[in-house]
């Protein structure tokens, strides 16, 4: 009876790990090294600089009110130079990661995210 138990068990496991892969699979989310693509190298790939050239639309991208951050300067450790916030990449970053938050409703419910879903051509180093 206890090998009965752990054989079903292990069935119901197995079962399990193939329905999450069908499911990442299927929404673009299987992030194997063959499956990673990357927005600027794989064509039709949807990453920052997409999240960034969609809240230009909305006028959300550079940053409404960016106050102090207009005048802030950052060492670029990579090139050693000093930089503003919209140039030096991890500040960039950042600031397209917070805007994408704050307006992920629209972004995420965008037809092109969704193709792109459905297609596997979401870039995995922005969308997580």
């Amino acid at each position: 009876a206890v090998k009965a138990a752990a054989e079903k068990a292990k069935k119901a496991e197995e079962e399990k790990k193939r329905a999450a892969a069908q499911l990442a699979q299927a929404t673009g989310k299987a992030n194997e090294a063959s499956n990673v693509k990357m927005e600027g190298i794989d064509d039709g790939v949807l990453g920052q600089k997409w999240v960034e050239d969609t809240l230009k639309g909305t006028k959300m991208w550079p940053p409404p009110n960016m106050h102090v951050l207009e005048k802030q300067t950052f060492l670029d450790s990579a090139d050693g130079k000093v930089k503003g916030s919209l140039d030096h990449p991890a500040v960039r970053r950042n600031l397209c990661m917070t805007m994408g938050r704050l307006n992920s409703n629209m972004l995420n419910s965008h037809p092109e995210l969704i193709a792109a879903g459905q297609k596997q051509l979401i870039d995995p180093t922005y969308f997580k």
